[in-house]
């Protein structure tokens, strides 16, 4: 396995995630970014990015986004067992500061007990979600390794036609 196959399911994962939880993102690809430094990323809204008709479905979309952030690495996980977990240190980061959005106690603080918690559920979802669309992750992934960049539309005309 190379390093830019295990970048391309990494990369597919967050964006098959993204897209079955119902969020938009601009564009992915595997094109590394030595200013960013990475080796592959997807350009998305953030909690700005979207319009909340109520405080529940801000949460949703927090969580939405939680758990988008982790299905890259759960992605090249089912991938290659041995992946290096530390390349997604950004996810992890983005994932811990999201939750600040929705701490799961009022009276909690962040990173207590209950906030890693909800982290590791919310990892385990990600989980889940990755196994149960493993074949849309396969048909990003190869789609990201032939031509290294694919939009919103592109995805979403590969995933309804699969």
């Amino acid at each position: 396995m190379t390093s830019i196959q295990s970048t391309a399911y990494h990369e597919a994962g967050h964006v098959v995630a993204k897209y079955r939880l119902g969020l938009h993102f601009y564009e992915v690809t595997i094109c590394a970014d030595e200013d960013a430094n990475t080796l592959g990323h997807v350009r998305a809204p953030g909690t700005l990015g979207y319009s909340y008709s109520s405080r529940t479905e801000y949460k949703q979309v927090v969580t939405n986004l939680i758990i988008g952030a982790f299905a890259g690495l759960e992605a090249e996980r089912n991938f290659d067992p041995d992946c290096d977990p530390e390349l997604a240190e950004e996810d992890e980061y983005n994932a811990f500061n999201l939750l600040r959005e929705i701490p799961p106690r009022r009276n909690g603080y962040i990173g207590d007990d209950a906030y890693i918690a909800k982290l590791d559920k919310l990892r385990q979802e990600a989980r889940r979600l990755i196994r149960r669309h493993w074949g849309d992750v396969v048909i990003v992934a190869d789609a990201l390794l032939i031509q290294k960049t694919l939009t919103y539309d592109d995805v979403s005309k590969m995933l309804t036609s699969a």
